[in-house]
């Protein structure tokens, strides 16, 4: 049976996966498409766009927006999301989990569409930056599936991809991963669907926190 013993490298999402972000960032999405002027995209459209970066999450989720006004776009979903995020709550029992993770030398990394500025704001709210060993961001690499955000931190770590598993709740961490030759890992609480994350053949749907636990025989 699987175990966390057949892993040299454990990388997290964090929208979605870790922080339960994803009700925000789609009604923050709809805010500045309607306070725009814009069509607002349906719930179904920004939650398949999580995990990109924040530009191409835009572009999807408001086309008739042009260039010249991304910066006013930006602008408002950060003011409606920001106030948001501080009241946000970790999934339930994710930071036992990491914590337990690292205290067993387990390595840790993190694989996000979020922006280095946004990343370290998080880690630092929520305690977390010590545990994670590589932190790539869609600053620093091409957005997910593509799967550069794996190949640094194989930069980072001396581990190759095959020997990492990947957890995250979209389609696109899972992608991400076939595309490294990584293994993968859905969690059905987030941003997609639990028949959709099973089309990409994971090694495992869990559920919640406890279900990863379980699952890596921790």
């Amino acid at each position: 049976m699987v175990s966390y013993k057949d892993f040299d490298f454990f990388v997290f999402d964090w929208d979605g996966t870790i922080l339960d972000t994803i009700s925000s960032i789609i009604c923050s999405y709809q805010y500045a498409c309607k306070e725009m002027g814009f069509p607002v995209p349906d719930d179904d459209v920004v939650r398949s766009t999580i995990g990109l970066s924040t530009e191409k999450c835009l572009r999807i989720c408001c086309p008739d927006c042009p260039p010249e006004r991304f910066s006013e776009y930006f602008a408002l979903y950060t003011s409606h999301y920001l106030p948001r995020e501080a009241n946000l709550q970790l999934i339930d029992g994710m930071e036992t989990l990491l914590r337990d993770m690292h205290a067993a030398g387990l390595r840790l990394g993190i694989a996000t569409g979020k922006s280095n500025k946004g990343m370290k704001r998080v880690l630092t709210k929520y305690g977390l930056e010590g545990l994670f060993e590589s932190v790539q961001t869609a600053d620093d690499n091409f957005s997910k599936p593509n799967p550069s955000m794996l190949y640094s931190i194989s930069d980072d770590s001396g581990v190759e991809c095959s020997k990492m598993l990947v957890i995250g709740d979209s389609c696109l961490d899972l992608q991400m991963a076939q595309n490294a030759g990584a293994s993968s890992v859905a969690m059905t609480y987030g941003a997609a669907k639990k028949e959709d994350l099973q089309k990409m053949n994971p090694l495992s749907l869990c559920g919640s926190a406890e279900e990863l636990r379980k699952f890596l025989r921790l």
